[in-house]
């Protein structure tokens, strides 16, 4: 089965004590394998515990809070992903047993995910655990007939001022049930989704080392200050400021 992600950013690390983070919505999923600490997520009004042995998927632009113990801190494998919106709605959680095969392939990437010259190889291996994964928490995919048509065409006309009538009038719906649909498979409007794609192509290409010129027109955007007000409307932090700040670093997870 092939499945297209990015891997923005990965690592194995015990956290320092002023990790955690408030009311995170990402443009990216964050998925983590617990090895040890005291850890918890604050979702929809409710407490949970990171738990040792178990995976954990926390979702794109959907918010939570993460914190640990300082005295107990958070040793996790950790990577943050690009992959289709809707794949995981919710945050997902998988009790993984050592001795399972999806157990021993976590292992493996633990083992290379810090050393330099295993991207190719890690990300082999990543494409190998996506399957697995589908296997234990089947995936939400936007293959959704029309909805794969509409997310299809923002991509493809991305840099362009798309409106929802258009989204609508190309999969052949109707507006207000085209985007009721739209909402319903995807958990927000459809303007709201074009945003977010162009914003985390825009990070994308800032991590990979693109000009803020350069992210800006990639997505659409002639006038470079408008590209920055939007991202920071978005990301709460400039676009310089995040190529700056973005960097794997165990406080960043």
């Amino acid at each position: 089965m092939k499945h297209t992600f990015h891997i923005m950013q990965k690592g194995y690390t015990v956290c320092p004590e002023e990790w955690g983070m408030v009311n995170e919505s990402a443009l990216y999923y964050r998925v983590y394998y617990i090895y040890g600490g005291a850890a918890w997520v604050y979702k929809d009004e409710k407490i949970a515990t990171l738990e040792r042995g178990c995976l954990y998927i926390f979702p794109m632009m959907n918010p939570y809070s993460l914190w640990h113990d300082p005295k107990h801190p958070l040793e996790v494998l950790w990577f943050h992903v690009e992959m289709a919106m809707g794949i995981f709605p919710e945050l997902a959680q998988l009790r993984v047993g050592g001795g399972e095969l999806l157990g021993h392939l976590l292992e493996v990437m633990r083992g290379i995910v810090d050393r330099p010259g295993y991207d190719g190889e890690l990300i082999r291996l990543f494409s190998v655990f996506l399957t697995l994964l589908n296997e234990e928490l089947p995936f939400r995919e936007k293959e959704w007939g029309r909805m794969r048509q509409a997310i299809g065409y923002m991509e493809k006309h991305m840099g362009e001022a798309v409106k929802v009538r258009e989204l609508a009038e190309f999969c052949g719906m109707e507006r207000s049930y085209f985007s009721r649909k739209f909402k319903e498979a995807f958990r927000m409007p459809p303007m709201q989704y074009l945003m977010a794609m162009k914003m985390s192509v825009a990070a994308r290409c800032l991590l990979q080392g693109a000009s803020v010129c350069q992210a800006a027109e990639a997505v659409g955007y002639a006038d470079e200050k408008a590209f920055s007000r939007a991202f920071k409307a978005y990301m709460e932090v400039s676009p310089g400021q995040y190529k700056k700040s973005r960097n794997p670093a165990p406080e960043s997870i």
